[in-house]
């Protein structure tokens, strides 16, 4: 993420970590220190050295099937990682008052390459 997104997040004062990925320090990694529950639909390839799966697809919202609750503010890590390989990562998952604010923010700054994307819980995503 730039610079001006990583100052714009900041103000919303959420626990979240930046990272530099870049040597001027302008482009940031962004690691929500919240973590909820989220497991996949689809396990394939399991490895028996690393004991995980190589694919891990379809995410399931734990949290929400344990709580009832859908999240209304914050900025969460999943607490599994999705993808492929060592491609795979957590998802950044935004409360659904968060992910307005933000909405807002990416159309009125022109933030660019922000992908805030309506999920419903307690169903598969297709």
């Amino acid at each position: 993420m730039s610079q001006r997104f990583k100052e714009f997040i900041e103000t919303l004062d959420y626990r979240v970590d930046f990272f530099p990925v870049n040597q001027n320090k302008t482009l940031f990694l962004m690691k929500p220190v919240q973590i909820i529950k989220y497991s996949a639909y689809q396990l394939e390839k399991y490895c028996e050295k690393c004991h995980q799966y190589l694919h891990q697809v379809a995410p399931r919202a734990d949290f929400y099937h344990e709580t009832g609750k859908v999240l209304q503010n914050g900025i969460f890590f999943t607490s599994t990682a999705f993808g492929s390989g060592i491609e795979k990562w957590p998802i950044i998952v935004l409360g659904v008052e968060t992910a307005k604010v933000i909405g807002e923010a990416v159309k009125k700054f022109k933030f660019r390459g922000a992908d805030i994307s309506p999920k419903k819980v307690g169903v598969k995503n297709k």
